[in-house]
């Protein structure tokens, strides 16, 4: 597996700015990520396509994957090393949880600043950069808080695909959400 270079956040930011321009945009996009059997309940698969690193999340109960640049948006630091956690879902109103009745949502959590971010929306779950103690939240100031960059990913045969050129206006209105797996073991 490769290692992230200081070349991927102008790569990333270039793909995100391609994503929006009509002009470059194919009918279907979908790159291949990774095999699906790579893939378990509850895992974090780093992979590169077409020269982005990427970071796949399959949640815990196999039924959902999700797709990010692998890269803090904060300063760039790569999610290979990130745990899961569960945060609770605080101030939206009509919305619970995400599914398991818990009142929770499956976080991914940046390995150096420990901001949690919730996987299935790519938005920032607690308090924008909180460590180091007083450093993180002075590092946080210098940075505005920002979600993580969600691609559309799909199942296709025997791979996980996933839509590099995803635009950023019809993230989380339902034209790229991820599809849903059934029983990944």
């Amino acid at each position: 597996e490769s290692k992230p270079n200081p070349l991927d956040g102008i790569r990333l930011r270039l793909a995100m700015a391609m994503s929006n321009i009509d002009i470059f945009r194919k009918k279907e996009e979908w790159v291949v990520a990774c095999p699906k059997t790579r893939v378990g309940p509850g895992m974090i698969i780093p992979c590169v396509v077409n020269g982005l690193d990427i970071i796949i999340f399959a949640s815990r109960d196999g039924q959902r994957l999700d797709a990010f640049a692998n890269a803090c948006p904060h300063l760039g630091s790569p999610f290979d090393l990130a745990t899961t956690e569960r945060k609770p879902v605080l101030g939206e109103k009509g919305r619970k949880d995400d599914g398991t009745g818990d009142g929770c949502v499956d976080c991914i959590v940046c390995p150096v600043h420990r901001t949690a971010f919730e996987i299935q929306s790519g938005e920032v779950r607690g308090e924008w950069c909180p460590y180091p103690p007083i450093i993180g939240g002075v590092m946080g100031y210098v940075k505005p808080k920002s979600s993580l960059v969600k691609f559309a990913v799909r199942l296709r045969g025997k791979n996980v695909e996933v839509r590099i050129a995803t635009s950023l206006s019809n993230v989380g209105k339902g034209k790229e959400e991820a599809d849903g797996i059934q029983g990944i073991k």
